[in-house]
């Protein structure tokens, strides 16, 4: 990221901070001046409500591929065999998403319910406020998307080799599952 931003730095001048996924903490307490893998969603509303002054950056904007989403994952013998399941469950995230933006209010009283959580809570509520425009209808991602992310893997030495994207992602049940109906 500092070689991207036009500086220059060696690895040791970075001392690595495991604080869990407790990001904000880690900041708090001076454990580390700075986090990454954070949600803004939530970490960046959690930083501001306890009195810190944080901003945002995107990772992609420094050179370091964007895989900050939530994606479904499966092995292709369960995409093989269960094909028609995971299709009917694609149709299910779709109409919860189509749900959280026709009844935002709803979804979230559902939300706290099951949660348990407080709704008066201001936190909560910025959270909840600053997640539900997160959901998407694009479930697609692209070829050129996981061959970047794979070749990044492997020039920052993280990985061995890059392989066929195919050979483990696929787009197939994203077009297909309109034509779906569940049972």
């Amino acid at each position: 990221m500092v070689e991207h931003d036009g500086g220059a730095c060696e690895l040791e001048q970075f001392k690595p901070v495991n604080n869990g996924f407790y990001h904000t903490d880690a900041l708090v307490e001076d454990k580390a001046d700075a986090a990454t893998l954070v949600f803004r969603n939530f970490e960046v509303a959690e930083a501001k409500h306890r009195g810190l002054d944080v901003d945002y950056f995107a990772l992609k904007d420094f050179g370091v591929p964007d895989f900050c989403q939530l994606i479904f994952i499966t092995s292709p013998e369960v995409f093989e065999q269960q094909k028609h399941v995971l299709a009917s469950f694609m149709k299910v995230i779709r109409k919860s998403i189509d749900y959280l933006y026709e009844n935002p209010d709803e979804a979230k009283a559902i939300y706290y319910a099951f949660t348990q959580a407080d709704e008066s809570d201001p936190l909560n509520q910025s959270i909840m406020n600053a997640t539900l425009p997160c959901f998407t209808y694009d479930f697609s991602m692209t070829e050129a998307y996981y061959d970047e992310l794979q070749t990044w893997l492997k020039n920052s030495g993280k990985i061995a080799q890059v392989i066929e994207p195919t050979n483990y992602w696929t787009n197939e049940l994203i077009h297909t599952v309109r034509s779906v109906t569940t049972r």
